[in-house]
């Protein structure tokens, strides 16, 4: 009998089998599948507590690090879709890009909030959280 393993069924099956094993480096940072696992229920019960249910949207522009991985399992097991932009985009390209996702929220590095800030009042967001991620000083779920 064939069945499909999801993204999400691999972070589950990886988080029971291998709890200890490390999972992701980023930098000097690094996490067991555990943590790993623990990071993104951390997200999704955040993002769940804003008001994010299945079915939303929210756009993501992170560089690409852990806090970028934890948001594709983390938006993603709330059964959320998760919009990723690229932060080399015009800051009109965004604004259409955000408007036309259907984008409840939208998640930002601090390091690439100045085009975001340009058009905030043209967004149809119901809110929008810029974090600090590029020194690693926070994360998006309150642990480091």
């Amino acid at each position: 009998m064939f069945s499909p393993l999801t993204p999400l069924d691999w972070k589950r099956r990886a988080v029971k089998y291998y709890p200890q094993k490390t999972a992701v480096i980023d930098g000097e940072k690094e996490f067991t599948y555990k943590e790993f696992g623990e990071r993104t229920d951390q997200l999704s019960v955040a993002l769940h507590k804003a008001g994010i249910q299945k079915g939303d949207h929210v756009a993501v522009m992170l560089p690409n690090t852990h806090y970028m991985l934890e948001c594709f399992y983390g938006i993603c097991q709330l059964g959320a879709v998760m919009v990723p932009l690229n932060y080399r985009l015009s800051a009109g390209d965004l604004e259409y890009i955000i408007n036309h996702s259907d984008s409840k929220m939208l998640i930002v590095d601090e390091e690439f909030s100045e085009p975001i800030e340009e058009i905030e009042g043209n967004l149809s967001l119901e809110q929008f959280v810029i974090v600090s991620v590029a020194g690693h000083e926070t994360s998006l779920n309150g642990v480091d």
